[in-house]
């Protein structure tokens, strides 16, 4: 539509006055798509044999078969005729706007002054529209014609009713003699075709079977401002208050509603990320000041912190669980303190009971950092339900993974809806932007997979079990070797298996290096402390020595393999390299 025309009709639509309600009556689809060559129609106008190939086609299910070409268009001949229909046009949109018809009738000379009614099959499936009239017209012989329509049996074939009289409408292609695209159909069409083989790989990867994708182009899930005048042109916007835009998609809400039942968490709400999800869930909470943290993290928990404008402060770990120590963490308490913002390590809970008595009575919110910990329960009660808020990532590294992803869980549903608003632009509704928000919404594929993944995390977490038992079974014994602790009461995930190298015979470094040495690479996780990052230098408070047990940690600790599928075998091999002489 060109932009003159595109004006007249935006300002045709604003002078209409809004319109009196309808009178009351009883629904009907007594005409709906009386006009469409549907599938009912199919079935009526064609062979049962025929049909059904015909109807594989149409979903996609296989090619055409150009052997009942000849009955298809006599089957839709003859229902068009009996719809009142005289003419027939391959229907398209060239690149240069609007729509293309080119009308022919289905009445042919017979000879001695008679005529058929005929419309075959090579009519259908090709058409030559007057030797490319698009867009500059002229008659010209066949080879020499530009353009080609061909029939598109994936959409229906419908009829057009006009002044004088009615035309079939066949959905066409339109195309050069060499296969350049010449309308807007065609690259929709590569695109769908190009995306399902797509989907068809990754199927296979995960062991799906390879069956047919449907490919649907919807709309986008995002809000738009539109004028006043419209709005009160659009019934379903007074009644409704609100647009199907901006509306969480359909994965996005069943994942939502899969994890609050695994997690049994009051409210949740899904982002793009879990760096996302953690600055956006500080400023929900308008946390300006002082959040005590811990320096024995991944870099997301410090930065999130700054970036939101507040300044962290560093409380030392519990040397066995690796989390912040609750006994050094009064201590650090001020005037200026807004939050605290612990984390769980490797799947290690913090000590909640006493982080929350602490919490409470000084009335700070506690948000934890609980990335690590997706999957852990303690006396049946999930790790998201600790705390004013704790944050996951889904990651692709995690236990539990929508490839990229994170969440919010909380107690309070405006806390929610805050969170809400924050990863949607700062936008509440059509005219209210209560907050100066980003974009961290999750998409549909990652919302699709994290369904998926989520029906095969126990059988994840148990094959991670088998492994993390096998590793201590071979380096439970050895000294200078301090392994993980499982924690009374409580289920772990297995996330990570942790080794400290605090007075073997060889350095954490060295262990590094013999393993890189043979293509295994184990992680120094966490090193350095955040609190010794260079984007901190200099700063107050960014003082690794301050956090002595935390530091000694950093310096030894080495993060193993660990995957549900990583034979045991290889973990066998990994640790003949660590003992060996």
């Amino acid at each position: 539509m060109s932009s003159s025309k595109r004006e007249h009709a935006v300002n045709a639509v604003a002078d209409l006055r809004a319109r009196p309600p309808m009178p009351a009556a009883a629904a009907s689809l007594e005409h709906y798509a009386e006009d469409v060559f549907s599938e009912a129609a199919i079935r009526r106008f064609l062979s049962k044999e025929t049909a059904v190939k015909l109807l594989a086609t149409i979903s996609g299910e296989a090619p055409f078969d150009p052997e009942i070409a000849d009955e298809v268009a006599q089957a839709m001949k003859e229902w068009a005729v009996s719809r009142g229909a005289t003419h027939f046009t391959h229907w398209f949109q060239p690149l240069n706007g609007g729509t293309a018809e080119k009308h022919d009738a289905f009445i042919e000379p017979a000879g001695k002054g008679q005529v058929i009614m005929e419309f075959s099959g090579k009519k259908l499936i090709v058409g030559e529209p007057d030797a490319s009239s698009f867009p500059s017209g002229g008659l010209r012989s066949t080879f020499e014609a530009r353009g080609y329509t061909a029939w598109d049996p994936t959409s229906p074939a419908f009829i057009k009713r006009h002044a004088n009289g009615a035309t079939l409408c066949v959905p066409s292609i339109f195309c050069s003699y060499t296969g350049e695209v010449l309308d807007k159909k065609t690259p929709v069409l590569r695109s769908q075709q190009a995306l399902a083989h797509a989907v068809q790989r990754l199927m296979r990867c995960f062991g799906l079977p390879d069956e047919h994708v449907h490919i649907t182009l919807g709309i986008e899930q995002e809000y738009f401002l539109i004028d006043k005048k419209f709005y009160l042109q659009r019934p379903d916007l007074i009644q409704a208050g609100r647009t199907l835009f901006g509306a969480p998609p359909a994965k996005h809400q069943q994942l939502e509603n899969e994890l609050k039942h695994y997690l049994g968490c009051e409210e949740l709400t899904l982002f793009t990320n879990g760096h996302l999800a953690l600055e956006n869930v500080i400023e929900a909470f308008s946390l300006r000041g002082e959040i005590i943290t811990t320096p024995f993290t991944f870099a997301s928990t410090t930065h999130a912190i700054v970036r939101c404008g507040s300044r962290p402060v560093f409380c030392d770990i519990d040397p066995v669980t690796y989390t912040l120590d609750p006994e050094k963490l009064e201590a650090l308490i001020t005037d200026k303190t807004v939050a605290i913002l612990p984390v769980h390590v490797y799947g290690n809970l913090c000590d909640v009971d006493r982080i929350g008595e602490i919490a409470a009575r000084h009335h700070l919110p506690v948000i934890y950092d609980a990335a690590h910990s997706f999957g852990v329960f303690r006396g049946g009660v999930s790790s998201a339900c600790f705390g004013d808020a704790a944050m996951f990532s889904f990651h692709a590294t995690k236990v539990f993974n929508t490839i990229e992803g994170g969440a919010v869980c909380c107690r309070s549903a405006e806390i929610r809806r805050r969170l809400c608003d924050l990863k949607n632009f700062g936008i509440h509704d059509e005219e209210n932007v209560p907050y100066v928000g980003g974009n961290a919404k999750m998409n549909e594929f990652c919302a699709a997979m994290g369904i998926c993944n989520l029906r095969h995390l126990e059988e994840e977490i148990e094959k991670r079990r088998l492994v993390a038992e096998h590793y201590d079974e071979r380096l439970g014994d050895v000294e200078g070797l301090r392994l993980n602790v499982r924690q009374p009461d409580t289920k772990p995930n297995y996330a990570y298996y942790p080794v400290v190298f605090d007075g073997f015979r060889l350095t954490r470094d060295e262990v590094f290096n013999r393993l890189a040495a043979e293509g295994i690479f184990p992680r120094k996780y966490f090193y350095p402390l955040t609190s010794a990052f260079a984007c901190y230098k200099g700063q107050e408070g960014f003082d690794p020595a301050a956090t002595p047990v935390a530091a000694h940690t950093a310096e030894r600790v080495l993060t193993l393999p660990m995957y549900a599928d990583l034979p045991l075998e290889t973990v066998d091999r990994i640790c003949d390299i660590i003992l060996k002489p």
